[in-house]
């Protein structure tokens, strides 16, 4: 196919309307969007990726609560982060342990996590923190630890 500008009007005037028409008929769906964005997202070279090592598969399903509960463990060399999702009333809370190789990493360490629309930046206290009111759908959490470049988790889904 010949670059766009290469088009004379009538075929520019035809592809739009395909598009248009193609917008309608079979949309790019919601999650295939806010993937790409997340993938896009993470660009940045200067992050150690923290490697999800264990996520239970989800219950929900046998679970007779209105709350689902799931656990996640991502680490990278000597820093781990462990977090508690739950989720209730349509929104996600997350509760987490950051521990390096001497335990919990105290103090004046902290944590971020972005889903594809939004950021919340919380401090560390005594290896712990807590998000609430997380939308559902795609997160990552973002770790400045030591000085060195920020670890970051995979995307993963809640909800």
């Amino acid at each position: 196919m010949t670059p766009r500008d290469e088009l004379n009007g009538d075929d520019a005037r035809l592809l739009e309307r395909l598009g248009a028409i193609a917008e309608v008929i079979d949309p790019v769906p919601d999650p295939v969007v806010e993937l790409g964005k997340a993938a896009f997202a993470f660009r940045n070279p200067e992050l150690e990726l923290l490697e999800l090592v264990s996520s239970p598969p989800d219950l929900s399903v046998v679970r007779s609560s209105p709350g689902t509960s799931r656990l996640y463990f991502f680490e990278h060399g000597d820093i781990s982060i462990d977090v508690e999702v739950t989720v209730r009333g349509g929104l996600g809370a997350m509760v987490g342990v950051v521990t390096d190789a001497h335990g919990p990493v105290l103090s004046g360490r902290s944590v971020t996590v972005e889903t594809a629309d939004s950021s919340t930046t919380v401090d560390v206290v005594e290896g712990r923190f807590t998000v609430a009111n997380l939308a559902l759908g795609l997160v990552r959490i973002l770790l400045e630890h030591d000085g060195r470049p920020a670890f970051s988790t995979r995307w993963f889904e809640i909800g």
